[in-house]
């Protein structure tokens, strides 16, 4: 009995484990010798992201799709994110391709990013992404669970050498 209650414990946890919705990939610059990094947030859509990335002189916040559009042509997006029970973060973003796969809706607004980043720490149950474009009439509305948020973000701001509030 004990056997078994050990086995369905240990199923729960690495279960749990595989399937944070929030992760970070950090890599060594070689250009400055510090650390560039990555912190994924996994949409509820299969082929969408919500990504920070750092660089020695860079922080930003990105929306990523999929795409196999030819061109994606610049437009601006407001991009609101609310963590919880926490008051809505608004980034003035842009729309624009980010590699030959995924097409990006993008912020670099430092001190709006470092607010989300000690926000989406301490989150506990739900993220929630929005972007729209009212010039055209565009809204989508995604959102991710906490799991895993905690230790990622806490993993994104040591390597890249940042400080929350």
């Amino acid at each position: 009995m004990k056997i078994r209650t050990i086995l369905i414990m240990a199923a729960i946890f690495f279960s749990t484990l595989c399937h944070a919705a929030w992760y970070t990939k950090v890599d060594d610059d070689i250009f400055s010798g510090k650390k560039n990094a990555m912190l994924f947030g996994d949409l509820n859509s299969a082929s969408s992201l919500l990504v920070f990335d750092c660089s020695p002189d860079n922080l930003s916040i990105s929306y990523l799709e999929k795409t196999t559009a030819a061109e994606i042509p610049p437009a601006p997006i407001d991009m609101l994110v609310k963590v919880d029970s926490a008051d809505v973060v608004k980034f003035d973003a842009i729309m624009g391709r980010r590699n030959d796969t995924y097409m990006s809706i993008s912020a670099a607004d430092k001190d709006l990013i470092l607010t989300l980043l000690s926000q989406i720490k301490s989150a506990r149950n739900k993220i929630l992404l929005g972007l729209q474009n009212t010039s055209v009439g565009m809204k989508l509305s995604l959102s991710t669970d906490a799991q895993g948020s905690s230790k990622a973000v806490a993993d994104f701001v040591t390597a890249c050498g940042i400080t929350l509030k």
